[in-house]
């Protein structure tokens, strides 16, 4: 096997990989005096010199991605989905069947009632909009955890963290990208395999989920299109399901900074602590529901979001706002684009956010957060005590009072080195 050797200029790479991708899905012939040119646009672009596109370029670059130009020429539109097939679900088990979909949050987007005599929404959308790729598999035993996409490399809130609730990943639009999620299903696809498993992983058929060669323990099949709106369990009320926990949590902890006379701002570290927590609190039986609606379970599905609206309610209306002002900010961001292509302003864009930077310089001007402040271990461990002294209060919490030990254990220990 030969040797695959990095290119001289990454960026460059990097670049008309994104567009190389993104023609491929569009199903248009890409030969290599066409990259060739291309890479010569990005090279004035990104302000590159000594590039040259030779044909031991293109042939490099070949090699590094895997391409063939006669099956990119010959390639047509139509496309084998093998969508449910029946002989293919009869051979898997429930555990073994996957759906992952993405979904937009509006994660600053707070009701200000009490600023203002009606309804409205505070911030600006286009600035406050994240990607979630949510799935789970059919009997619900796996709710793979959220990848949260933002906008920015390096959030403020980011700053003195070295453990995240959630995988970030990040580019200018807070979208699903080609690369991202061929760098999320290798990463499945690995723990499949550690786990000795094989399953299949359904999907909708976009740009932003292209074909992912060298997979070991995960299939995937693409939805047919313009259908997986209803075919698709995450679809059919597991997103749904997710929003309304998200938003019953969100209200909470503003009534709750409310109570306490504190301020209450959303940023991107304790959007994805909330989003974590929302997660965690969809069931295993809403997520059987959920295929079960789709069609991909025989028999008729219970109820399908189990969280009374009772909960939200009352934080609604001791905020004093209404519940039409929350399903209309859930009605809009299910309409929200999530994993629109890149054109080429946008790959310069990714591209450079991507670069070195000050250390001290954060690229998330419009970001409502500040610098987290790092606790003293005096004040992590009074904060343990008082949890200690709110456990035993409790009735059946055993339990707990290890975890607590566990969590004190652990902040010392971090603290010592």
């Amino acid at each position: 096997r030969k040797r695959i050797h990095a290119p001289e200029h990454e960026d460059i790479d990097e670049a008309i990989h994104h567009w190389f991708v993104a023609a491929r899905e569009k199903n248009i012939p890409v030969s290599g005096d066409l990259l060739k040119s291309k890479a010569e646009q990005f090279t004035r672009c990104l302000d590159i010199e000594n590039f040259k596109g030779s044909n031991g370029w293109i042939e490099r670059f070949k090699n590094r991605h895997e391409m063939r130009f006669k099956t990119i020429v010959e390639e047509t539109a139509s496309v084998d989905y093998g969508y449910l097939s029946h002989s293919g679900m009869k051979l898997q088990h429930k555990r073994d069947l996957y759906n992952v979909d993405e979904t937009g949050l509006f994660h600053q987007l707070l009701p200000r009632k009490t600023l203002a005599s009606s309804d409205n929404c505070a911030g600006t959308k286009a600035k406050q909009q994240i990607t979630l790729l949510i799935g789970a598999n059919m009997d619900g035993s796996d709710c793979m955890l959220p990848l949260f996409i933002g906008k920015f490399g390096k959030p403020r809130c980011f700053k003195n963290v070295n453990t995240l609730p959630l995988t970030y990943q990040c580019n200018t639009k807070a979208w699903m990208t080609a690369e991202i999620w061929k760098e999320w299903a290798r990463t499945f696809d690995e723990k499949m395999y550690c786990q000795q498993r094989k399953v299949v992983l359904f999907v909708d058929n976009c740009p932003a989920h292209p074909k992912v060669t060298g997979l070991k323990a995960v299939t995937v099949h693409f939805l047919p299109p313009n259908s997986t709106s209803v075919l698709q369990p995450m679809a059919q009320g597991v997103i749904q399901c997710f929003k309304s926990c998200y938003w019953k949590l969100l209200l909470r902890k503003i009534v709750d900074c409310i109570d306490t006379n504190m301020s209450f701002q959303v940023d991107i570290l304790q959007a994805m602590h909330l989003v974590r927590k929302a997660w965690e609190q969809v069931t295993d039986k809403c997520i059987t529901n959920c295929f079960k609606h789709a069609g991909w379970i025989q028999g008729s599905p219970d109820v399908v979001i189990e969280m009374p609206v009772v909960h939200i309610t009352e934080e609604c209306n001791t905020l004093g706002i209404s519940e039409s002002l929350i399903d209309k900010i859930t009605e809009e961001e299910s309409h929200v684009s999530t994993t629109e292509g890149m054109d080429d302003g946008d790959i310069i864009a990714s591209i450079m956010a991507k670069k070195p930077q000050d250390n001290e310089s954060c690229d998330d001007d419009d970001d409502v957060d500040c610098e987290p402040m790092v606790p003293s271990l005096h004040e992590v461990l009074k904060a343990v005590d008082t949890e200690r002294s709110y456990a035993q209060t409790l009735q059946d919490t055993k339990d707990l009072f290890g975890l607590i030990n566990k969590l004190e254990n652990t902040c010392r220990a971090n603290c010592a080195h």
